[in-house]
This record gives C-alpha cells, sequence and structure tokens, in this order.
C-alpha cells in the first residue's frame, strides 16, 4: 500500500489534465463517428435521387430540338390525353371569348340592303369576311354595276347615322336632292359654302338647329363627305369611272360602320335630348379612324422621378423612358403598297402594319411566328374630339369600353387639341401616278374663337364649329367653381378598336396539334370556297 502512496498522489495532483485529455479523446470519436453516418446517409440519399431521376429520363424517349436547347416529350398516354385535354379546354375558352366579341359586333357589321337597294350585292360583298382575302384581281360577277350602286347610294347611310346622334349633318342626301331641283343650273347662291375640300354644302341657319343634340365640326364633315364620294388618285383606283374599287368599298363600309357604334356611344351619354344646351356632349371637333387617325397626339415624357420615389429628377432612371409609348411613325412607308389597308391597322405599339403583313397572317394556313394577333383581331386607330362635361368623361370612357366594339381609349389631352388638325383624307395615300389630295385641314382660317361664317361664340370666346384654339392661345385661368356657369371641356380620345375576324376554330386546333387532318378549305381565310364562286345576272 506504501508502494501506490507516490501513484495515487500523483494522479491527485494531475486528475485535470488527465481529464482534459480523456474528454478529447471521446469528442474526437464522437466526431469521427458522426461524420462517418452523415456522409453515408448523404451518399444513401444521393444515390437514391439519382436513382429517381434516372428512373424519369428512362421513360422519356422523344426529343424535340428548339433554337436554345433540346426538350424531352413525354410518351406517357395518360399524361398526353391530359395535355391533349387541357390544351382542349384552352382552345375552346379561346373560341367562346372570340365567338361573343364577334358576335357582339355582329349588330353593327351589316351591309346596308335598303340603302344600297340590292341584295345581290350584299351577297357578294358579304362572302369575303375578312375583307383583305378579297381577290386583288376579280372581275365579272356585274362588280361594275355593284360599285356604281354603292357610290351613289352609300351617302344616305350617313344620313341615317347622323340622324341617330341627332346631328347637323350638312349634307343630307333629301335636302341636296331639293336644293338641286330648286337650282337646276347648279349655281349656289349666297345662302351656301364652300369651304374646306371644295365640295358645295348647305349652310346652316338658326332654324336647322332646331332638333341638333351635337353640333359637328364642318370641316371634319368635308372630309367625311369626300371619303363617301372620292375615290380617285387614291389607293388601288385606277378604273375609268369615279367608282370606288372593291377594296376601297370594304375599307369606307367599316369606317361608316365604327362611326356609327362611336355615334351610339355619343347618343348613350347625351340620352334623348334634342337641344345642345341640354346635350352633355355639345360638339363633336373632329372623329377619324384608320391612317386618318394614325398619329401621336403628344409626346410622352416619364413622371418626376422623385413623385415615383427616386431621388434623381434628371428622368433617366424611369421605366417608361423618355420616349414614352408611342414611336413616330415617320418610317413606315406609305408608298409601298397601293391596298386601301396598307397601314391602316397598328400592332400593340401603335406602329402600322403592311398590306402584305396582314395578307400574309390573315390567309395564312399555319401558325405564323409574329404578328400573330392579325388572326384574331385588327387593331383600327381611332381619334375623336369632342366639347363635353368634364363630370361626364369617365362615363364615356366607360361607355367606350362596354360598346359591341370595345374601344379602348389609351391617351385623353383636355383642351389641348386644335379641331382636325393632322387629319388627312385616307391618311394623305396619294397614288403615285397623280392626283390632288383633298384632305381635311385642321380648323378655320380664325383660330382664336372669332365670329365666322357658319360658326358661332361660346362662352369665354371659344369658337364652334372646330374654330379650336390652342392652350398657348388663351389665357387658362382657373375660374372658381362657385361661379361657373358651365362644365364644358375640350377633350380629345386617342385609342384604338379591334375589328375581329370570323372565328377559325378548325385552324386553331391544328395549330394546337389536336388535329392530324388538313385545315378545312372553308376555315381557311386563305381560299375563298367554291360556294363562293357564283354567277350574278348582269
Amino acid at each position: 500500500m506504501d508502494k501506490l502512496a507516490p501513484a495515487i498522489a500523483w494522479l491527485k495532483k494531475n486528475s485535470f489534465w488527465l481529464a482534459s485529455a480523456f474528454l478529447a479523446i471521446g469528442m474526437l470519436g464522437g466526431w469521427y463517428v458522426a461524420t462517418s453516418a452523415v456522409s453515408s446517409e448523404t451518399s444513401k440519399n444521393a444515390n437514391a435521387v439519382k436513382q429517381q431521376i434516372n428512373a424519369a429520363r428512362g421513360i422519356r424517349s422523344v426529343t424535340a430540338t428548339d433554337v436554345d436547347e433540346s426538350i424531352t416529350a413525354h410518351p406517357n398516354q395518360y399524361t398526353e390525353a391530359g395535355m391533349q385535354k387541357e390544351m382542349s379546354r384552352q382552345v375552346d375558352d379561346i373560341v367562346k371569348a372570340w365567338e361573343l366579341r364577334h358576335k357582339a359586333q355582329a349588330s353593327i357589321l351589316k351591309w346596308p340592303t335598303e340603302i344600297i337597294g340590292s341584295p345581290e350585292f350584299v351577297r357578294v360583298f358579304g362572302r369575303f369576311d375578312p375583307p383583305e382575302t378579297f381577290p386583288e384581281s376579280f372581275k365579272g360577277l356585274g362588280m361594275e354595276q355593284f360599285l356604281t350602286l354603292y357610290r351613289n347610294n352609300i351617302p344616305k347611310q350617313m344620313d341615317k347615322i347622323c340622324e341617330m346622334v341627332r346631328t347637323n349633318w350638312t349634307y343630307n342626301q333629301e335636302r341636296l336632292e331639293e336644293e338641286k331641283l330648286l337650282n337646276p343650273t347648279g349655281s349656289r347662291s349666297g345662302g351656301l359654302s364652300s369651304r374646306g375640300g371644295g365640295s358645295t354644302r348647305v349652310r346652316l341657319t338658326d332654324e336647322d338647329l332646331i332638333g341638333v343634340a351635337v353640333i359637328w365640326d364642318q370641316v371634319n364633315q368635308d372630309l367625311w363627305y369626300q371619303k363617301l364620294t372620292e375615290f380617285r388618285n387614291f389607293d388601288d383606283h385606277n378604273l375609268p369611272t369615279p367608282d370606288p374599287t372593291p377594296l376601297q368599298v370594304y375599307m369606307l363600309q367599316q369606317d361608316l360602320w365604327l362611326l356609327e357604334a362611336m355615334f351610339g356611344i355619343i347618343r348613350q351619354i347625351n340620352g334623348d335630348v334634342n337641344a345642345n344646351d341640354l346635350a352633355t356632349i355639345k360638339q363633336i371637333d373632329h372623329v377619324a379612324f384608320g391612317r386618318e387617325a394614325r398619329t401621336q397626339l403628344g409626346e410622352l415624357t416619364p413622371v418626376d422621378t422623385r413623385l415615383a420615389g427616386g431621388g434623381d429628377d434628371s428622368g433617366d432612371s424611369f421605366p417608361g423612358g423618355a420616349t414614352g409609348a408611342t414611336a413616330p411613325i415617320s418610317d413606315f412607308d406609305q408608298a409601298a403598297s397601293t391596298s386601301p389597308f396598307h397601314g391602316r391597322y397598328v400592332d400593340e405599339d401603335f406602329q402600322p402594319y403592311s398590306a402584305e403583313e396582314v395578307k400574309d397572317v390573315i390567309m395564312g394556313t399555319t401558325l405564323p411566328d409574329d404578328n400573330i394577333e392579325l388572326i384574331v383581331s385588327k387593331r383600327v386607330p381611332v381619334r375623336i374630339a369632342l366639347s363635353m362635361d368634364e363630370r361626364k368623361i369617365a362615363d364615356f370612357l366607360a361607355a367606350c369600353a362596354n360598346s359591341p366594339f370595345a374601344f379602348e381609349i389609351h391617351q385623353v389631352r383636355i383642351n389641348r387639341h386644335v379641331a382636325g388638325e393632322g387629319i388627312q383624307l385616307n391618311g394623305g395615300a396619294l397614288r403615285q401616278d397623280g392626283g390632288g389630295l383633298g384632305g381635311g385641314r385642321g380648323g378655320y382660317e380664325d383660330d382664336f374663337g372669332g365670329f365666322e361664317e357658319g360658326g358661332f361664340l361660346e362662352e369665354g370666346g371659344r369658337g364652334g364649329f372646330g374654330g379650336g384654339s390652342t392652350v398657348d392661345e388663351l389665357d387658362l385661368k382657373s375660374t372658381p367653381v362657385e361661379i361657373r356657369t358651365n362644365y364644358d371641356v375640350n377633350v380629345e380620345f386617342y385609342g384604338i378598336v379591334k375589328i375581329y375576324n370570323p372565328v377559325r376554330e378548325k385552324f386553331l386546333r391544328q395549330a394546337a396539334g389536336l388535329e392530324e387532318t388538313d385545315v378545312d378549305p372553308d376555315d381557311a381565310a386563305s381560299v375563298v370556297p367554291l360556294r363562293y364562286q357564283v354567277a350574278i345576272k348582269e
């Protein structure tokens, strides 16, 4: 025992270091065991995941090569059936929405059979829908007689449209006929004016304004009357007669349908009032569609970045950019085609489509890579300027969106426009072989609201009948609400309206790979069905 006493004393003296050494060895051992177990489990799970991935890849066999990568398609019959069902459901939804919009427009997209006076005319022209499918070289079928009939009778449709909105259409055919009977020589007395595009129109008197709810600018009326009567030296007109070409007929009729829809909105806002001073919308400064409306109302600039939460007011970092959403249209070559719908339709950026682009998509038998929206509808620019109660602007916008044509307003300007500014007949699209442009011009000579022939003065010196003044010319001082006598302001609306093509369900299903059969000729816009080639009695 005495021999163990030194050892026990040494152990007591060094117990701390001995305990620390054993603890360190234990910790190292535990760490080794734990890391070995984690590594083994990780390797096991990774192998399991790889096996699942390999198993999924093993049941894939069909490979389609895209531009940037290879995409594998799943050949499983159940998943294929599910995908086919989902795509079919999507196509069904598209078709239903397409049919809904097309049927909504059908209430207005009707040829005026009674006015034209020939069901045979409607039978021939009504079969090419959309009208861009009309053959470029179309002869026979009594077409010459149809074109003459349309030119002689279509101004009567404008009489009907203007009667609906109760406006002062000064080219009323019945009244012009009365004037002709009273004055067979054709000479005009002092009661008539020849302003505008050189056309002669009846000068309105106070008696004529009885029952007029909306006063339509005379210069813009001249422009529309020229559209109804002048076709030579424009677009594809190469006929020896003053009659329009078939495509000119289609585009003019399309404008009249759009005008009827827009005037229907104005009538909805005004209600049944028959006096100008009681109307919400008192004046139409101008209304234009297609190439005549294609413009940029003003430069769109970014909002001050301090309002958007930024500290720098330079505007360079604003997401919208300094040039706005509407790009200039000066680069478009209007002379590249004589088609009346060349430059008439625009894309989502308000850039015009060429006639070739429109026909390639509408008449194509396969799904295009670009401009695919033209298969469903065409966007037509719309521009209308009104004098109206500013409290009803929101109601007007809502009525535009809810109309059968669903006018989409993208820009609104208040007290900024000049009546008729920048609007030319057919967008200034003259033929290259000569002829003078009879386009309308912006405003009257008296741009400061002074009284002039055929016009009138409104409160504050604002000229009626389109004698608009620019903001810089007027002293636009704010009038206290309590002493205001009316809420009328000059408002200009700019946007687009979509004209929907007939539904092509079979084409969509084939494009989605839902049908193996070829496109039905009756469903392809590129083919004029044989049943349309009918003989028309001379």
